[in-house]
């Protein structure tokens, strides 16, 4: 009588009958339920995990782990020496190349002994106080970084032993400016050599490239790079032209670097400047 009274009172409290049927339904549900929060809390705690650590990466083969390291080295780079007056005071004082954006070395660097040989493996610190001092430097990796001279006070300080040069147009266009340039700057170790058009360049301050970086889109064979600056003749079916394409300032830059020991890969880009946002200095 007991355990009938107890049921009605369930009954009236609950406003819903609660026989032995509904009440195995119940507790599967009750269980089910409590399964899926366990199952759950499981699957977020493993996500955390897995996105955080990785407490068997030493059991990989040394050639994986290595490939994995590389893969977290930072993107191609591209360094543009200061111009202007800037450049003119640090030329005077002796001072070392400053960069318009400069960025700390890899964060993986860190890691463990093997991410640091990686990271010094595929770059080196360089530009620093005193020739080839690496006190005060940045770290470069001579394979996908480049240095880009926008014009011609930028090389005061002339940064040997680079394989990926930007030089702008007005310097490749001026055959006494460029011989100078290939002189001073010198590219025999350059491999890859990409003239940078940006016809705003003049009206540019020194301060208006202070939180911006180039971006580039490659240019075609057809396209206006400049203004003429060489004699008449000297172009392929010369019909007393104005303009320079690409196509034939490879021709004469070809010509001007004949002597090198490796002939450089020829590039021509057009230049856009972007500001930087917080995104882009909080991956620095």
């Amino acid at each position: 009588m007991s355990a009938l009274g107890d049921s009605s009172h369930d009954k009236s409290r609950e406003g819903v009958a609660f026989g032995p049927f509904h009440a195995v339904s119940w507790v599967l549900k009750l269980f089910q339920a409590q399964i899926t929060r366990a199952l759950s809390s499981a699957n977020k705690c493993h996500a955390a995990t897995i996105a955080t650590e990785f407490h068997r990466f030493q059991e990989l083969p040394p050639e994986i782990r290595r490939l994995i390291w590389r893969a977290s080295l930072p993107p191609a780079r591209i360094y543009e020496p200061v111009q202007g007056i800037c450049a003119f005071v640090d030329f005077l004082s002796s001072r070392p190349t400053r960069f318009v954006r400069e960025w700390p070395p890899p964060a993986m660097r860190a890691a463990c002994r093997e991410a640091y040989g990686v990271c010094m493996a595929a770059g080196r610190f360089r530009f620093g106080y005193f020739d080839g001092s690496s006190v005060r430097g940045v770290w470069y990796n001579n394979d996908l970084d480049a240095v880009y001279y926008a014009s011609d006070d930028t090389w005061r300080h002339p940064l040997g032993d680079i394989r990926n040069i930007y030089v702008g147009a007005d310097i490749a266009l001026d055959p006494v400016q460029f011989a100078r340039f290939v002189a001073d700057c010198d590219v025999t170790s350059c491999s890859r050599l990409v003239v940078a058009v940006d016809p705003r360049l003049q009206s540019y301050e020194t301060t208006d490239f202070e939180g911006t970086e180039p971006f580039f889109r490659p240019m075609q064979d057809n396209d206006i790079v400049g203004l003429r600056q060489t004699p008449a003749g000297s172009l392929p079916d010369d019909v007393n032209k104005s303009t320079v394409t690409w196509a034939d300032l490879k021709l004469i830059l070809q010509d001007s670097l004949k002597y090198q020991l490796v002939m450089p890969r020829l590039e021509a880009v057009e230049v856009f400047r972007r500001r930087l946002t917080r995104e882009d200095e909080a991956l620095e």
